[in-house]
């Protein structure tokens, strides 16, 4: 290992680092050489704007699948039921809406009838 880290400027902390992270996957069932794919994961899902930090405590919480599983119809449903509330909200917007415009619609024939009294008004 001196040998190895004195020829490449390789510091003993980094090969020991290397070592023990090595050990730790190997011991979890996980290939050294999946590393890369779990990284290029993560940096998916940070790139789409997601907490990293919070993805990984989340998933150091949970002991199994199934957990997870739970977890994400958990997190479905609430999000369906904020869904149905926004729609419901944009339904009663809309409604809102057209009321305004058709109160919009009759003022302006209002106005036109008003004018129309006041020329025949003026002519008489």
């Amino acid at each position: 290992m001196n040998l190895l880290a004195d020829s490449n400027n390789i510091s003993r902390e980094a090969i020991t680092w290397y070592k023990n992270l090595k050990y730790v996957f190997e011991n979890a069932g996980i290939p050294i050489e999946n590393i890369s794919t779990f990284i290029h994961c993560l940096n998916v899902m940070k790139r789409e704007g997601y907490d990293i930090n919070k993805i990984l405590r989340k998933f150091g919480e949970y002991e199994n699948v199934d957990d997870l599983k739970d977890f994400h119809q958990i997190t479905i449903d609430m999000h369906k039921i904020e869904l149905e509330a926004l729609l419901k909200q944009i339904n009663s917007l809309e409604e809102q809406k057209n009321l305004i415009q058709l109160k919009l619609f009759e003022i302006q024939q209002l106005k036109k009838i008003g004018d129309w009294y006041k020329r025949i008004k003026n002519s008489i």
